[in-house]
C-alpha cells in the first residue's frame, strides 16, 4: 500500500479472478487498518472482479496484515498486504502576517504559501483559535482556501484578507492549519484600523461686520487624503444666523469639496457659533463661525478671531481655579451677567492664537452657537467685577461729563456704543472715549447700554 499520512487514507485495487468452471460466493476477511469493499460478492466461472483496499493508519508505523478471501467451496486464498503510516509535514513560509494600518472600510491582501515538505499528499483545515468560553474570535479577517489537499512537495497559496470596520482597533487573531493526523501549525494575522485623513480649509471663520439685512457668504474646503470616500455632516440649526447650503455630503479619495456658510443677521449683535463636523469612521472637527451685525441706532464693534481667544483663554483659566480652590474669588474683568454664551471647557483645553483666523483648535465641550449680546436682565448698575476692572487699569477717578445729564448721556459714546455712564458713580476718566479692543471691555459697555435702553429708550 505504500505510505499514507495517520488518520489519512490511501486506496489501491485488488482484483480476484474465479479460475473454476462455476460460479462462487465470497468473503473477504482483512485486519485493521486495512478494510476491502465490497466484503462479499459473487464471481462467475473465469469471470474476474476487482476490490478497493483501502489503508488508514490510526499512527506513524509499519503494519502487515494477511487478507483472506473465504469461498463458498470451502477454498480460502490470502493476499498479504503492507503499508507504512507517517505524520505529514506542512509548513507557512510566514508565521505572523502583520498589515499595519489599514483604513476603515479598505480591504487589503496577502498571500501566504502553505508547503508540503513530505514525502505524502496532506490534507488540511484552517481553524480559528478558540476563546475560553468556546466562542470563536469575531473576525474582520477571512482566509481562503480555509480546507484542501497539497501534493508531496508542492506549495497552496493561503489568501488572507484584512476589512476593518472601526477606527482606533488592533485586531490579533491567532489560527492555525490542521492535518487529519492531528498536528498543527499555528499563525498570527494583526492589523490597525485607523480613521482617513480629513482637514478642513479653516478653523474659523470670520465675516466682520454687516448691516442688518445684508448677508455674505463664503466657503469651507473638506480636504480628504485617504484613497477612499469618506461621509461627512455638519451639526448646526438650519434656522440660525449661519446658514449652510449643505449639511452632510461626501468625498471622494484623495479630493476636496466645499461646504458654502452664509452670515444673515438681523438684529444688531456680535454672532459666534462653534459647528462640529462629524467624519463617518473618522475624528469629528469643529469651526468657529465669527460676525457682527450693525443698524443706525446700534454697532457694536467688529467681534474678531482674537477677541473670542481672549475670551475662552479667560473662561479656561477660572475653570481651572475652580477646579484647584473650592471656593475661588469670582473672575475678574469680565461681568457675569454681560454674555449669554454658554462654553463649557476643560482646563486641559489648548488656546491658540487665531488673529489670522487660522489655528483655532480649541477643545471645548457643549459650545451652543449663540449671540453675544448683552443679556436682558442685567442689573441697573455695573457688577463689582467690572469696576475692579477698570480700577485695575486707572487710578484716578472723577465724575464723567455725561453724569445725571441725560441729554449728554445720549451722545456718549463708548467704542461706538451708547453707553449711561451716568449709572456709574465713579468711573475711571477715560471711560467716556475708551475704544474697545477686546471682548471683556465689550462686554462692560453694552451692559451699561443695555441699562440705558431699558430706562430711557432708543435716541
Amino acid at each position: 500500500m505504500g505510505l499514507a499520512p495517520v488518520k489519512g487514507t490511501v486506496s489501491q485495487a485488488l482484483k480476484a479472478t474465479n479460475t473454476g468452471d462455476a460460479a462462487v460466493h465470497c468473503t473477504w476477511e482483512a485486519g485493521q487498518p486495512f478494510s476491502i469493499v465490497p466484503s462479499t460478492a459473487s464471481i462467475e466461472a473465469n469471470q474476474s472482479v476487482t476490490f478497493t483496499c483501502h489503508f488508514q493508519p490510526s499512527e506513524a508505523s509499519v503494519y502487515t496484515v494477511l487478507a483472506a478471501c473465504h469461498a463458498d467451496t470451502g477454498y480460502t486464498a490470502t493476499v498479504k498486504v503492507t503499508g507504512i503510516g507517517k505524520y505529514p509535514f506542512l509548513a507557512l513560509e510566514r508565521a505572523d502576517l502583520q498589515f499595519g494600518n489599514v483604513l476603515v472600510g479598505e480591504q487589503v491582501e496577502q498571500t501566504v504559501q502553505l508547503r508540503n515538505q513530505g514525502l505524502l499528499p496532506a490534507d488540511f483545515t484552517v481553524v480559528p483559535v478558540q476563546l475560553a468560553s468556546g466562542s470563536l474570535v469575531e473576525s474582520c479577517i477571512k482566509i481562503s482556501p480555509n480546507r484542501g489537499r497539497v501534493d508531496a512537495g508542492a506549495a497552496a497559496p493561503l489568501r488572507v484578507t484584512y476589512t476593518p470596520a472601526t477606527s482606533g482597533v488592533f485586531a490579533c487573531e491567532h489560527f492555525y492549519v490542521q492535518t487529519a493526523g492531528g498536528r498543527q501549525v499555528p499563525f498570527s494575522i494583526s492589523g490597525t484600523a485607523v480613521a482617513p485623513s480629513v482637514h478642513l480649509s479653516t478653523s474659523c471663520l470670520s465675516f466682520g461686520s454687516l448691516m442688518a439685512g445684508e448677508t455674505l457668504a463664503k466657503a469651507v474646503y473638506i480636504h480628504n487624503k485617504a484613497d477612499l470616500p469618506i461621509y461627512f455632516e455638519f451639526v448646526t440649526d438650519p434656522l440660525g444666523v449661519f446658514a449652510f447650503d449643505r449639511v452632510r455630503g461626501s468625498v471622494g479619495g484623495l479630493s476636496s469639496t466645499h461646504v458654502t456658510v452664509t452670515f444673515q443677521p438681523k438684529e444688531a449683535s456680535n454672532f459666534w457659533k462653534q459647528v462640529t463636523c462629524l467624519i463617518r469612521d473618522g475624528t469629528p472637527l469643529s469651526i468657529h463661525l465669527l460676525g457682527s451685525c450693525f443698524t443706525d441706532q446700534l454697532r457694536p464693534p467688529t467681534l474678531m478671531p482674537h477677541h473670542l481667544t481672549q475670551y475662552l483663554h479667560q473662561t479656561s483659566s477660572s475653570a481651572a481655579a475652580r477646579a484647584v480652590d473650592s471656593s475661588p474669588e469670582p473672575a475678574q474683568g469680565l461681568p457675569a451677567t454681560a454674555l449669554t454664551a454658554e462654553a463649557s471647557m476643560s482646563s486641559e483645553s489648548a488656546v491658540k492664537d487665531i488673529g489670522s483666523e487660522q489655528g483655532l483648535d480649541i477643545a471645548e465641550s457643549d459650545v451652543a452657537g449663540t449671540s453675544l449680546r448683552p443679556a436682558a436682565s442685567a442689573v441697573d448698575q455695573p457688577s463689582q467685577n467690572s469696576l475692579m476692572a477698570f480700577q485695575g487699569e486707572h487710578e484716578a477717578l472723577h465724575e464723567p461729563p455725561c453724569l445725571n445729564d441725560k441729554q449728554k448721556a445720549r451722545k456718549c459714546c463708548v467704542g461706538g456704543v451708547r453707553c449711561n455712564m451716568w449709572a456709574i458713580q465713579r468711573v475711571p476718566q477715560e471711560a467716556c472715549e475708551l475704544v474697545v479692543e477686546d471682548l471683556a471691555r465689550w462686554a462692560v459697555a453694552a451692559e451699561h447700554t443695555t441699562n440705558f435702553t431699558k430706562q430711557y429708550g432708543e435716541a
